[in-house]
């Protein structure tokens, strides 16, 4: 059975959990309802993550959301802060001039520190040490040094067979000829 994680301000079981995100740290605190309410975690200003301050109920306000609208699918600025979902794929062009802003607000930075799936990783580092060993192999033939082109062949071709880099994620070293250098 799996363990409950306590409330960090009073002890009692914990069914809130918040993430905080700083620069380059993700931590994870556990809280009972009572002590996120108190601690104004439930508060909804928190959660207007789609307020970009130009809402307003004077006609300019309401003037000026009309002007950013997408030309494909005719969503304006606050068709978008009313329901938070673009309309189409050029919805991103014609509101670009809020995203940045709001990927700041939700993430505080627009560089994603995340994860990414290990086999996403792999396959990355594969491609990159062939597209490598592959500019070996083209700059050893055209300087006619095809000794180091038939290694850099041999390498490019198991390789691609086992679809593993070898020797901790270095391509072209593991014979004497390091074809990635010489690229």
């Amino acid at each position: 059975m799996a363990k409950t994680k306590q409330c960090k301000s009073c002890g009692a079981t914990a069914n809130v959990f918040v993430s905080f995100v700083s620069q380059d740290d993700i931590s994870e605190e556990p809280f009972c309802r009572e002590c996120a309410e108190g601690a104004g975690i439930f508060d909804s200003a928190g959660f207007a993550l789609l307020d970009t301050g130009t809402a307003g109920d004077d006609e300019q306000d309401t003037a000026d959301l009309e002007v950013l609208k997408c030309a494909s699918c005719g969503l304006t600025q606050r068709d978008f802060e009313r329901v938070g979902r673009f309309g189409c794929p050029q919805c991103y062009d014609a509101f670009h001039v809020l995203l940045q802003p709001l990927l700041i607000k939700i993430h505080s930075g627009t560089l994603h520190r995340g994860k990414a799936p290990r086999k996403a990783i792999t396959a990355v580092r594969l491609r990159e040490a062939i597209r490598i060993l592959q500019a070996g192999l083209d700059k050893a033939v055209e300087e006619e040094r095809f000794e180091d082109a038939a290694r850099c062949r041999d390498e490019l071709a198991a390789l691609r067979k086992s679809g593993s880099i070898p020797n901790g994620g270095s391509a072209g070293g593991n014979s004497g000829t390091n074809c990635q250098d010489r690229a």
